[in-house]
């Protein structure tokens, strides 16, 4: 479902042979925040938002305690209805951070809240429904052939 954008907020596309990297050189954008380093970075033309990014990271977590999402596996509807088993199907190896819903409720809030509060989306969907049924239960793997829950 398509929401209008909050006020005072003007959506439109690129021109044509344009680029956001480009665009965010020249002024025409103030803020880019895309998956790759932009090339008008490497060549000096931009700067990050923050100097020392990790000192940013770090006070984030010690005033909020969420340690941001970085990974997450998305399956079409159709495909998860058609194969439920591919929803427990990603290895993750040793737990560096908290997998699944548990222990990550307060972060996964946090990123739903934020379009809710900038008006791109209705009220924020719960945590839970992002989630397969059957990945909200807890495991903890012990070793190659044995697992707990």
């Amino acid at each position: 479902m398509a929401h209008d954008p909050p006020p005072g907020v003007h959506i439109e596309p690129i021109p044509p042979g344009q680029t956001l990297a480009g665009l965010l050189a020249a002024g025409e954008i103030d803020v880019l925040y895309m998956p790759r380093t932009p090339s008008t970075f490497t060549s000096g033309q931009v700067r990050r938002l923050f100097a020392d990014p990790r000192t940013a990271e770090e006070r984030y977590f010690a005033a909020t305690g969420i340690f941001p999402v970085m990974h997450v596996v998305v399956l079409r509807r159709e495909l998860y209805e058609q194969r439920p088993w591919l929803a427990r199907s990603r290895v993750i190896g040793t737990d560096f951070w908290t997998y699944g819903l548990a222990g990550n409720e307060e972060g996964l809030d946090t990123f739903l809240r934020y379009p809710a509060e900038q008006g791109l989306i209705g009220s924020p969907p719960p945590a839970a429904s992002l989630f397969a049924p059957e990945t909200l239960e807890s495991y903890v793997i012990l070793a190659p052939h044995r697992a707990v829950r």
